[in-house]
């Protein structure tokens, strides 16, 4: 049940982003507008800072410990905190800022005029470029098993596979519908539109048309264990469980749905505008835990989900060496195959106390997977009775509110060691 706050907004502006991390919610929205909030139901005015107090806040995302927010005239705006703000260089100075995403370790916003711009530094420097798209506006863009996607307008998105700094084009055929938003969760990126156009694509390239049961135009998306919310125009909120039947949802508002994001077990959905005036937010009980029976029922067919050969935790449909139930574990697609994507678990080498340099364990899980429990072993043999628990701490090196980066360093130094062998193993359900 969706159901606005208990108190009145502190502003009348239009809200247009959502994000959640270090707790709290942030929205953004018409005229530098930041509210923020830390369970959706009270929510608190805060102050930018802006040279040009009118500018537009068009979106907010969050990665490792840092909010930051686009908009109007190439205006961006960082926080750790949501109440203090810092301003910083765009690089794409005069363009509308409308879309921020962050995946790994990369912060990229997008815009008009096809122009795009990253920071690898928690959002303090940036560069801006040009897309390639120089005559389309790039509404909003979603980042997933290391792709970047960005909507292009009418029936076209771009991709990246190389952290925003190169871009394809792409066509849908037979589209005509101008898109707005797009999400990505467990392996999928869900492109929305007018018409109540939908769409899935496992890579960003290739898409799969949705019947979303509407006609009402799509603004946006969101993903959180196991439900996608598509939302827009006249209130309309839709959600699937499986990328397949969507279902509509009363919302009890007739505004436009702008912006979402979910945290702390709550979905917090932000909007206005359907008369010019006026905003409206939503919250809503958000799933908790997310198990390989859910996985599983977004992954496969209805019919593959019949055949343990295919769907079972043992199968590995895609033939990329990590069977089901480990692509589940890492957040990874179940048929196609992630055997060349760096965020693959990987040994590299790092600096210890003393310069010495020690093996270490780097890898990507998913997190929402609270019932696993992930473990690095060692052995000097590979024998199957040489392995033991490595028996060191693991470090969350960035953490985007989907996906975990994890590095776990041995203890002993490459030198004391010797040869040594290392896996990481998962178990639960």
């Amino acid at each position: 049940m969706w159901t606005p706050p208990a108190t009145a907004l502190p502003t009348a502006e239009v809200l247009s982003g959502v994000a959640f991390g270090n707790g709290i919610f942030v929205v953004v929205g018409e005229t530098g507008t930041v509210l923020t909030s830390p369970d959706g139901a009270a929510w608190t005015q805060q102050t930018t800072g802006l040279e040009e107090a009118e500018i537009a806040l068009q979106a907010v995302a969050f990665g490792g410990v840092t909010f930051v927010a686009v908009g109007e005239g190439g205006t961006i705006i960082t926080s750790t905190d949501g109440v203090n703000w810092t301003e910083r260089a765009s690089g794409v100075d005069g363009r509308f800022l409308s879309g921020v995403v962050y995946g790994d370790g990369v912060f990229v916003a997008c815009g008009g005029g096809g122009k795009v711009t990253r920071s690898v530094d928690g959002g303090v420097t940036w560069s801006g470029g040009d897309s390639g798209a120089t005559f389309r506006f790039l509404e909003d863009l979603a980042c997933g098993n290391g792709v970047l996607v960005a909507t292009a307008g009418k029936g076209a998105v771009i991709y990246s596979h190389d952290g925003g700094q190169t871009w394809s084009l792409t066509f849908l055929p037979g589209v005509v519908d101008t898109f707005f938003g797009l999400t990505h969760g467990e392996g999928f990126f869900v492109l929305m539109g007018t018409n109540g156009y939908l769409s899935t694509s496992p890579d960003g390239k290739t898409w799969t048309g949705q019947l979303s049961g509407t006609l009402e135009w799509l603004f946006g998306g969101t993903y959180h264990d196991g439900t996608y919310l598509v939302f827009g125009a006249a209130g309309t909120i839709l959600a699937s469980t499986d990328l397949e039947t969507w279902t509509g949802e009363t919302s009890g508002t007739s505004e436009i749905l702008n912006g979402a994001a979910a945290g702390g077990g709550t979905f917090v959905i932000a909007g206005g505008g359907a008369d010019d005036v006026g905003n409206e937010i939503l919250t809503a009980e958000a799933p908790a835990g997310f198990s390989f029976a859910q996985w599983r029922q977004i992954q496969f067919s209805a019919a593959e989900q019949l055949d343990p050969l295919v769907s079972g935790p043992g199968a590995d449909p895609d033939l990329d060496s990590l069977n089901n139930f480990k692509e589940y574990a890492l957040g990874l697609r179940a048929k196609t195959g992630d055997s060349g994507w760096s965020g693959l678990p990987r040994l590299v080498s790092v600096a210890g106390m003393g310069g010495a340099r020690h093996a270490a364990m780097r890898y990507r899980r998913a997190g929402n997977r609270d019932q696993l429990s992930f473990q690095i072993m060692k052995s000097d043999t590979m024998a199957a009775e040489s392995w033991v628990p490595l028996g060191a701490a693991e470090t969350v090196e960035s953490n985007d509110g989907k996906m975990e980066t994890i590095l776990v360093v041995d203890p002993l130094s490459i030198a004391a060691a010797g040869a040594r062998f290392y896996e990481l193993r998962c178990t639960g359900n």
